[in-house]
């Protein structure tokens, strides 16, 4: 994982959430392939994504 990143949960399969130092991005971390993935530009924004995909359910 890049040291730039924070991790700041998982998702129970070894991937991790992380927040970048810099611009406080939210991303998930892939533990088997090391690769980077954007969610969301900030953590609030992580939330209201999260609580409208829950409410589509």
């Amino acid at each position: 994982m890049a040291s730039e990143l924070i991790s700041i949960g998982e998702d129970g399969t070894g991937d991790k959430l992380c927040n970048e130092e810099v611009d406080n991005s939210v991303y998930i971390w892939y533990h088997e392939t090391g690769e980077i993935e954007e969610l969301a530009s900030n953590q609030k924004e992580f939330i209201i994504l999260q609580s409208e995909e829950l409410d589509g359910d």
